[in-house]
């Protein structure tokens, strides 16, 4: 096995652990050159390699949904708890994603279908990236699991995370009300869409003084952020003033490595001119203008976190309740849909520096790094926190 696979699979692994997705319950299948196949399974330094032949007899559905899709790489089964949670659901075949990312990644609808039904698997997996799979005993299933396709390692670890995500909105959704569904092609006509990444004209190699260190803390929060599995990619999820025209934004990673200076593109707060050729984007437009409205924020992150999304799914704030909520002042955070006039007018409001955006995720803002840090981690903490409060509620 190559340095450079064995270190892809080992992302793989590590995100799912970091994200408490058991590793026992893990399957990497990855199309290599000459019709041969690395497979994984719990653990990435035991991986091997298969012909299609072996590939056929041990995994056969795997070989069959890969057969079916050429250019897919990658096939990953995985049992993620929430989406395994959703089987427990009964007559339910689909259901509609109430967040931005999981649509784009996975389509309008997520699809489910039994261990008993393969034909029903592979007819799903030829149009989408992604399915939910409930247990069957009669073909020695015993537990649930999800099955998803990326051309990478690190893209169809993305699609999985941001899968379980849709499905945690779905079901503690129900503890705020119920999520509010919105309309793909909506979406798609505002431009609202989830950026997994971003194409450059190639970041610029030399890096002048005056950015090295504004970069390093871009580098530093994103890392931090992919670590606590609070973003799932890194374009446009953070931002540091450089000075009163310029901002630094991050412009690549998903998770795979870690992020460098190299991967941070400076960025004209006025003209959204940047040196990485990025074409502008509604989270990039969002981080200029909260730049160019308030002149006190010197970082400013968009989270993907898992009980935050929670909110954002039922277009709800996060309540402050607890002392442990000390970084985050006020009574609760402030709440706008996914728009950017009324986003700059809902930090204007709301004394705690951040922001539910609706069927999307969070804005945090704050004078420093360190500030904007300690208040992702806060706010995650604080929806965490009253979520398991309303499970308490009904178990008396």
């Amino acid at each position: 096995m190559k340095a450079a696979d064995r270190d892809a699979l080992l992302a793989v692994f590590g995100r799912f652990r970091r994200a408490s997705i058991p590793a026992a319950g893990v399957r990497v299948v990855w199309r290599q050159e000459g019709g041969q196949f690395l497979y994984a399974v719990k653990d990435a330094k035991e991986a091997q390699m298969l012909t299609a032949a072996e590939l056929r007899v041990g995994e056969p559905l795997m070989a069959a949904i890969l057969d079916a899709r050429p250019e897919a790489n990658v096939l990953i089964r995985s049992l993620p708890d929430y989406a395994g949670g959703i089987t427990q659901i009964r007559n339910c075949p689909s259901f509609r994603p109430a967040l931005d990312d999981a649509l784009k990644m996975i389509g309008n609808r997520v699809m489910l279908a039994g261990s008993d039904q393969p034909g029903r698997i592979q007819g799903i997996l030829q149009n989408k990236d992604a399915c939910i799979v409930r247990p069957s005993k009669k073909y020695g299933e015993p537990a649930p699991y999800v099955l998803v396709l990326g051309k990478t390692p690190a893209q169809a670890t993305v699609t999985t995370l941001v899968l379980e995500k849709a499905c945690r909105a779905l079901l503690e959704g129900t503890l705020l009300g119920g999520m509010k569904r919105i309309s793909f092609w909506l979406l798609l006509q505002k431009g609202l869409t989830f950026e997994g990444s971003w194409e450059t004209d190639g970041l610029s190699g030399a890096l002048q003084i005056n950015e090295i260190e504004g970069r390093e803390k871009v580098v530093h929060c994103v890392n931090w952020l992919l670590e606590e599995n609070l973003i799932q990619t890194a374009p446009g999820a953070v931002s540091v003033r450089l000075d009163g025209a310029h901002m630094l934004l991050a412009a690549r990673g998903c998770g795979d490595r870690p992020l460098s200076p190299e991967d941070v593109v400076r960025v004209r707060i006025q003209t959204l001119e940047n040196d990485g050729g990025i074409a502008p984007s509604f989270d990039l437009k969002l981080q200029a203008a909260i730049m160019d409205r308030y002149e006190d924020v010197g970082c400013c992150v968009l989270t993907r976190a898992g009980a935050s999304s929670v909110f954002a799914a039922c277009r709800q704030p996060v309540p402050i309740t607890g002392r442990e909520d000390g970084d985050l002042p006020g009574d609760r955070t402030g709440y706008a849909s996914a728009r950017l006039r009324p986003i700059i007018k809902a930090l204007g409001r709301t004394v705690s520096g951040a922001c539910i955006l609706g069927n999307r995720g969070a804005v945090i803002t704050g004078k420093s790094v360190e500030d904007v840090i300690d208040r992702c981690g806060t706010m995650e903490d604080a929806a965490r926190r009253y979520l398991g409060s309303k499970v308490r509620e009904l178990r008396g």
